[in-house]
């Protein structure tokens, strides 16, 4: 190894000569000081109280004296030491090398808004504001004292506040907005210390005060960044770009044999006589062998298919035989395109022998492997992470909260009431193994849905339908396989069996009840891969009424001819107009079916009502006993319309096909609705609180519930004085005396129950309230303290029973938590939802659901020798059982709390088990399945405080390029144990990766020479300097980052044009998103197209997909409300029921204070007056859909019934002065300065053709800013003002949920297509797409007005009428799928298209693209031209209007004839001559040139200063 690190020293110039590109990101605040950050640390460990204590350090020493982010990080340092252990401090470095704290900060600065910028100062809830310490008296008699709000954000207290406090309840709030390194910092702190303590009603918030415009801004890392050697099939590239003649891609030929001379050394005569180094010289003869490649024309990655097919292997080899495989994994991940050709090379039998360990590993590792051959994961402590949305940042959140939790529970471990002091390794220790206990959620069945299923009596199901018996089915296969296999055009397939099973419980007395026999009826047309069955109940309960003569007669047309049975309730459906069905009707359907006119007989008969009575049993089990109808889809609950339907099907069709590839589900399952209900534990009760609405809660630290002391507890009467692991704290309001004694006698009786819990139990009831009947609850309770433990139980129950006598007087207890609740080890159960009262089987399963993680830690607690882990004389007088108890309850709650805080949610469902760290037993020597990467020696802590990730990994995937990274800044600073099992393809076919890529994180903080804080970038050198390569940013999911500054095309880089040795671009992050699920108290649906804005800035609509909305904001307050307008009149925020980050606050208020954005869970609920009334209704229009054009695809099938729009023709803005809002709305999109020199052009030509001689049109474009330069940013404004148009950069987030492109081009087709409901603001109502390439010839309000026939969308066909016969071959849609899927119906381009946005929204259209689109893109060969084939293939669910052909001319498929009746000429690739897009548009549009002349001249004025003196010819 030392000859290695000596050649590559003295040969290290060879590596790093050519040039270098360098990228970086910055916010748009600026940098916050390194004190306030640490601060904001040591806050979220210990609370205020703790970052006094740190505040108190800083001005022991010299804080005054800090003048730079350097002085500020060793002030930090100093001060950190003396407060956290090891494992706190490393992970401080770690938060202020990646300034995960800045926005926190930055949010705080936004409320101290007065205009002072070089020292501290006080600000009043008025405003006020004293600038001295001595003025703060001042300023406090100056305010009102009877409330701390005025309605500002500054004068009330937010989350991310650290404040001092005089009382429980201060009415005034004072902001001290300050720098700690202030001047006067040091006398406002003691000032401000001074007031609360002297006034109960007044507190003090210390908030970050702002710096000086234009102070440096904040230099970001946590993102990737990547360099595409782009495919220039097409020579997309922009000539005045080039300084050089266009450079050909050379072919490459077969590979010659290696040479043993490289660089001028000979490496033959090398190995003889360094025999002991053979694989140091192999690794130095693979680097220059790569850098004299890389020193020829290109990187090569066109290799021959028998050179790919085994890269996987040959990529483990050569990382399992390196000596610091991360690095290398890191390296061959990073820089592949470079590694390529040598590892195609490598031929070792140490290959074969990876292979077979590989498949053996599958076997033995079975989680692991569990996501499939070339997948992969990543696990912390157990908790699967999120590799889609991974980042450094959000890896730090985690590890961090490892660290962060492992000192909580320590702390609740060594806590005791006497003056000990505990053995601090030994309490790390005991804390671990609680954190890493096996114990979970018994609320989740080890499955891989986290959905709740419920387990209905199929005995009580009438089945409409049945997928593995009817002969409609019979032509399908019969292998459950089939669910994970496609047509050869990517739909999918599936099988002859009952997979999916919807049961409607129906309450048959309201007609729109009946809507969902007529959704089953449409699925069963259509055959849907569904068995629709019903169960018909009364909710009544009364032998006479409407549900009872339903269910009689439908039961009895369904024993003698199921389909009439059916047939009855469809007839029932309309048979009248009023909302309540007769008994009249229903014996008058029976009657038509039957020719039977009595039902009296029958429904009073033994054998209907007991059918009945059985049905309602049933439904009442679950809970379903309710007027309306409810949908259980294979066990979820779920609400019986079209929309939600399907989009649960599809999201349980992905799950089924997961069971059937970890093979869970097998063929030889008889019936798979019973495998389902097993598999989940399905519960055969349902009790929505012990479901809905639960919290995770922990204890704090000042709780009367670690007091010692059993005798406020109720224990069984067997109580033995064992440990008492689960404890209940019921909360209730003793002013409802009849309420609270019911839930108190619940408990009671569960307690008294002969069926004995698995582990002991006791609970503690606080009764609140000052009614006299709340003092008499108190003072039994205070008596049964008196009792034995095992008397109390029976001495409560009898005296609630017999009635609660008069007793003392007693003020109402401190509650630990809200009235009407119930606590069990961290759970919280709100009593008072809606529901069923809350039984002793209730608290009985509350306590089951917490039993196996409380067991987990009841037994590793039990075991601890208490006098060994604590030292102190009284410490063994303490140790009791219900002494140890106490500490299983709050551990409990800790663990509880932060397993689901970090419980995953991948796309693929719920997380498997994570795979044991690799060792030396599990995976032999040598390791040929993986590695694993020690500790640094040099961050020492104790073996139990380490944290073990284990990571599965593809090595050849884009996965690994940002997992290597972000693993190596992880092992440089904290004290972790990686365990990576690799995991390639085992076969391949094409090159797997075709970028380079850097992942932008330090290890530490790094300063420049003056003090500053020196900025992350991004670099690449030894790139290839002839090919083109593509930059792209990889930022993590809440970040919305632009370009900011760069001089060359960042989509078109080449090298050798150059100019220098360094090419730098600056990006900048813009926004934060917010973003979250909506849901409707009433319906538990998504309120779909429910308007939301954030402070009046920003708006969005809610979608019907999982209800997401998304707004753009910045470190802040913020606030949200829905929209003014109609949606104001029927809903309302729910204020208390909103959670945002597990918390309850109210929600209309929205704190922006982290990298990792804000996710919200939103509620509304209908005012008053409004509880019935439809916010949107989808309207129809089939009238162009014909019976014997139905669509065949499954999809269709399922989906061809829900689409349309009305009738109503759009009317043209006819004012006689120019309007106030546009009469003309273009989208359009572009990427590179080619395509930005084409939209130029397009601009100008739309410009250019509007007829508008009385000033009466008003012309506004909105381009996609994700994919723009900064220059073509800086000339479209100032065309703007010169042409006389108005234009608007609009951007939205693709959403994790929402399958992702990797591709640019499929992700600009995305954009196109996916989000036209929520790109723009909501008061533009209709738009034309126009692709940046076309030419414009005709005046765009033509299109605009044009009448679309009630569609919501409308698109040009591909020429029909005036076809060009020389590419007839490549009209794939004439033939095979595409002509079965479109049976009749055109073939739209998507060039140019128009929107109605307010009939696409209100029909829900951008829901179902989405829905269809995230079902197919699961098929990579699907959907090859995205923004096509979507609108097209969903042309049932979204019908579009055909546009006459001359809207848009393509030489590509139409004839030379048609050319002069074209509208719009687009410039379209031809797939027959393959000519550059610059070739054509100058032979295709012979003005095109003096066009492309005009743009340029007018770019040249505005940089000469002369822009506003350019005139434009031919201007109208």
């Amino acid at each position: 190894m030392l000859l290695q690190a000596v050649l590559i020293a003295a040969l290290f110039p060879l590596a790093e000569s050519g040039k270098t590109i360098r990228s970086h990101l910055t916010a748009t605040w600026e940098d916050t000081s390194l004190l306030h950050e640490a601060g904001e640390y040591i806050k979220d460990i210990g609370g205020d109280k703790m970052l006094w204590e740190y505040i108190d350090r800083l001005l022991q020493g010299s804080v005054d004296e800090v003048k730079s982010q350097e002085d500020a990080y060793h002030a930090v340092l100093a001060a950190a030491k003396e407060m956290l252990p090891l494992t706190l401090q490393s992970t401080l470095n770690m938060a202020m090398a990646s300034r995960y704290y800045s926005p926190r900060v930055a949010a705080q600065s936004t409320l101290c808004t007065a205009n002072i910028t070089s020292s501290s100062y006080l600000v009043s809830p008025t405003g006020s504001v004293a600038t001295t310490a001595a003025g703060a008296q001042n300023l406090l008699e100056s305010c009102a004292t009877d409330d701390i709000s005025n309605g500002r954000h500054s004068s009330s207290i937010q989350s991310f506040d650290s404040v001092m406090k005089g009382g429980d309840e201060p009415r005034i709030l004072l902001s001290l907005c300050t720098r700690f390194s202030d001047p006067d910092f040091k006398e406002f702190y003691q000032r401000a210390r001074e007031i609360t303590k002297q006034n109960p009603h007044v507190a003090v918030a210390v908030r970050y005060r702002a710096g000086e415009e234009g102070d440096k801004r904040l230099s970001l890392q946590g993102y990737g960044v990547s360099m595409m050697i782009k495919d220039m099939e097409y020579k997309a590239m922009d000539d005045k770009d080039r300084t050089t003649d266009d450079a050909t891609d050379q072919e490459v030929g077969d590979e010659e044999e290696e040479s043993d001379v490289i660089m001028g050394l000979k490496f033959g005569k090398i190995s003889e006589t360094w025999s002991q180094s053979t694989d140091a010289i192999s690794d130095l003869r693979d680097i220059l062998r790569e850098e004299e490649s890389s020193k020829k024309a290109a990187v090569d990655i066109n290799l021959k298919v028998w050179q790919i097919q085994n890269l996987g292997y040959q990529t483990c080899y050569k990382i399992l035989k390196s000596s610091t495989p991360l690095s290398t994994l890191q390296s061959i991940s990073q820089d592949f395109p470079r590694h390529a050709n040598s590892l195609s090379r490598i031929q070792n039998p140490s290959i074969k022998r990876i292979s077979k360990a590989l498949k053996k590993a599958q076997n033995a590792h079975p989680a692991a492997y569990a996501y499939g051959e070339g997948s992969s994961s990543l696990f912390i402590a157990g908790s699967q992470v999120d590799i889609e949305n991974l980042s450094s940042l959000s890896l730090y959140e985690l590890v961090s909260r490892e660290f962060k939790i492992s000192h909580r529970v320590s702390s609740v471990v060594g806590k005791t009431a006497s003056v000990s002091v505990p053995n601090e390794d030994a309490v790390l220790e005991v804390a671990a193994k609680i954190l890493k206990t096996g114990g979970g959620n018994e609320d989740e069945a080890a499955t891989t849905s986290s959905a709740k299923r419920y387990n209905l009596n199929t005995d009580i199901v009438s089945f409409m339908n049945d997928i593995e018996k009817d002969d409609m089915y019979s032509d399908w296969p019969s292998s459950i396989a089939a669910i994970t296999k496609t047509s050869p055009y990517g739909m999918p397939t599936f099988p002859k069996r009952n997979l999916f099973t919807a049961i409607n419980v129906l309450d048959p007395t309201k007609r729109a009840a009946l809507e969902t026999v007529h959704v089953s009826f449409m699925l069963q047309r259509q055959q849907a891969p569904i068995r629709t069955g019903f169960v018909i109940v009364d909710p009544s309960e009364d032998p006479e009424s409407v549900a009872s003569h339903v269910s009689c007669a439908f039961l009895t047309l369904f024993d003698a001819m199921p389909e009439h049975a059916f047939g009855f309730l469809y007839g029932l459906r309309s048979s009248g107009n009023s909302e309540e069905i007769t008994v009249d009707e229903v014996v008058e359907a029976f009657s038509q079916a039957t020719g039977k006119s009595d039902l009296s007989e029958l429904v009073k008969s033994k054998s209907c009502s007991s059918r009945l009575q059985a049905a309602n049993d049933g439904a009442k089990l679950l809970g379903l006993l309710s007027p309306g109808t409810t949908l259980l889809f294979n066990g979820m609950l779920s609400r019986n319309n079209p929309q939600q339907i399907v989009e649960t099907f599809y999201s349980e069709m992905e799950t089924v096909g997961t069971w059937w590839k970890q093979k869970l589900l097998k063929n030889s399952e008889k019936d798979i609705y019973s495998w389902i209900m097993n598999h989940f534990n399905a519960a055969s009760k349902y009790q929505p609180k012990l479901t809905e609405g639960v919290k995770q809660v922990t204890i704090s630290d000042d709780s009367t519930l670690l007091s010692p002391g059993e005798e406020n507890w109720i224990f069984r009467e067997d109580y033995n004085f064992d440990i008492p692991a689960t404890s209940f704290v019921l909360t209730v309001d003793g002013d409802d005396e009849q309420g609270s004694v019911k839930t108190i006698s619940e408990l009671l009786a569960h307690f008294l129950s002969p069926d004995p819990p698995a582990i002991s139990e006791r609970a503690r009831v606080v009764v609140t309230g000052g009614s006299k009947f709340a003092t008499n609850l108190r003072a039994v309770f205070a008596k049964a303290t008196s009792l034995s433990p095992q008397k109390r139980v029976a001495f409560l129950f009898n005296t609630l029973t017999e009635g609660v006598p008069d007793g003392d007087a007693s003020p109402s207890p401190k509650n630990d938590f809200p009235q009407n609740t119930v606590f069990c080890n961290g759970k919280l159960i709100d009593l008072g939802q809606p529901g069923p009262d809350f039984g002793a089987g209730d608290f009985k399963e509350l306590g089951e659901s917490v039993g196996s993680l409380t067991s987990s830690i009841k037994t590793i607690l039990d075991g601890v020798t208490w006098t060994d882990l604590l030292s102190g004389d009284e410490v063994a007088d303490e140790v009791n059982g219900d002494w140890i108890g106490t500490k299983i309850m709050a551990a409990t709650a800790l663990v509880s709390a932060h397993k689901e805080v970090t419980k995953a949610h991948p796309r693929r469902g719920k997380a498997p088990p994570s795979p044991p760290p690799l060792t030396s037993e599990n995976c032999g020597k040598p390791c040929r399945i993986g590695f694993v990467v020690e500790p640094r020696s040099d961050l020492t802590a104790p073996v139990s405080s380490q944290i073990d990730i284990v990571a599965v990994i593809n090595p050849l995937s884009v996965d690994s390029q940002k997992i290597s990274a972000i693993l190596s800044v992880l092992h440089s600073q904290l004290p972790v144990r990686i365990s990576i099992y690799l995991n390639p393809e085992t076969s391949m076919s094409e090159i797997p990766i075709r970028t380079f890529y850097r992942y932008v994180s330090t290890t530490k903080v790094k300063f420049t020479d003056d003090g500053n804080i020196a900025d992350p970038t991004a670099t690449f050198t030894r790139l290839p300097e002839e090919q083109v390569l593509t930059m792209g940013v990889h930022e993590p999911e809440p970040w919305i980052v632009t370009t900011k500054s760069a001089t060359y095309d960042l989509d078109n880089i080449k090298l050798s044009t150059v100019v220098g040795n360094v090419l730098t671009a600056h990006y900048e992050l813009e926004h934060i998103l917010v973003s979250g699920s909506c849901y409707d108290k009433s319906t538990k649906q998504p309120p779909r197209g429910l308007p939301l804005e954030l402070s009046g800035k920003t708006d969005t609509l809610v979608m019907s997909n999982l209800g997401y909305f998304q707004l753009k904001a910045s470190p802040g307050v913020w606030d949200l409300a829905i929209k003014e307008g109609r949606a104001t009149d029927i809903f309302s925020i729910v204020k208390d029921e909103s959670i945002i980050g597990g918390d309850t606050r109210d929600p209309s208020t929205v704190v922006v204070d982290s990298f990792n954005g804000v996710n919200l869970g939103l509620r509304v609920d209908r005012n008053k007056g409004f509880e019935k009334t439809k916010f949107l209704e989808e309207t129809t229009d089939d009238s162009d859909i014909k019976e014997d054009n139905q669509d065949t695809s499954i999809m269709g099938k399922i989906s061809s019934f829900l689409g349309g729009s009305d009738t109503k023709k759009a009317q043209p803005e006819t004012a006689d002065t120019r309007p106030q809002r546009p009469t003309l709305n273009i989208f359009s999109v572009a990427s590179g300065h080619l395509y930005e020199r084409f939209l130029k052009i397009m601009i100008h030509t739309t410009m250019q053709h509007i007829d508008d001689p009385k000033g009466k049109q008003r012309v506004k474009f909105w381009i996609i800013n994700n994919f723009l330069s900064p220059q073509f940013k800086k000339t479209i404004f100032a065309m703007a003002e010169k042409w006389d148009f108005e234009v608007e950069l609009v951007t939205y987030k693709w959403p994790s949920w929402l399958r992702r492109q990797t591709q640019k081009q499929r992700i600009i087709w995305g954009y196109k297509i996916l989000f036209l409901d929520v790109l723009f603001p909501l008061d533009v109502e209709k738009v034309i797409f126009v692709d940046a390439d076309q030419i414009i010839r005709s005046d765009l309000h033509e299109l605009y007005n044009l009448d679309l026939e009630g569609k919501s969308v409308a698109y040009t066909p591909f020429c029909v009428e005036s076809e060009n016969k020389d590419t007839s071959g490549f009209r794939f849609w004439t033939s095979g799928f595409w002509k079965d899927h479109l049976a009749g119906a055109p073939y739209h381009i998507s060039a140019i298209y128009v929107v109605d946005l307010q009939k696409f929204r209100k029909n829900g259209n951008g829901d179902s693209y989405r829905m269809i689109y995230d079902n197919l893109s699961a098929d990579p060969n699907s959907l090859a031209n995205l923004d096509q084939d979507l609108p097209n293939y969903a042309q049932r669910m979204v019908p579009i209007h055909s546009l006459p052909e001359h809207w848009l001319w393509c030489e590509t498929w139409c004839n030379q004839e048609s050319k002069k009746a074209a509208k719009t000429i687009d410039l379209c690739n031809n797939p027959l001559t393959k000519t550059p897009k610059l070739v054509n548009a100058k032979r295709i549009v012979p003005e095109w040139e003096s066009y492309d002349n005009l743009i340029d001249e007018f770019e040249q004025a505005c940089a000469n200063g002369k822009g506003d003196d350019f005139s434009i010819p031919g201007k109208k």
